[in-house]
């Protein structure tokens, strides 16, 4: 788990699904090949982001107004980065205020080009 969230270290703290998977492709993939409960073979980005909205490292979040959002956990939709009809009901996905500092995270977007 160390590995997996320490690739978010010195990121943004809001990221679209795109954005998510690309960063796990990139700095988790890349670098160690995680075993999962319950998923046969190698896992996947997808596996991976599941995986850290179950442990709550990150949450969904739904933008309900111009300064407005709701925050959705697993619980609420376990079904969320896994179904393969919808994949992400529209969410972003935001890391966990209790991990931000210990990763030094900032308030940002991550950016591809320009953090990645």
């Amino acid at each position: 788990i160390e590995e997996i969230v320490s690739a978010f270290s010195h990121r943004g703290d809001l990221y679209s699904t795109d954005e998510l998977i690309s960063c796990i492709k990139n700095r988790v993939l890349q670098a160690v090949r995680p075993k999962i409960a319950g998923v046969v073979g190698n896992a996947t980005e997808l596996d991976i982001a599941h995986f850290l909205f179950q442990i709550g490292f990150i949450t969904g979040r739904r933008e309900t107004s111009k300064d407005s959002y709701e925050h959705i956990a697993f619980s609420e939709n376990p079904s969320l980065l896994k179904a393969r009809t919808n994949i992400d009901d529209g969410l972003k996905w935001e890391i966990h205020p209790v991990f931000r500092s210990a990763l030094n995270i900032g308030h940002r977007s991550f950016k591809p080009g320009r953090h990645g």
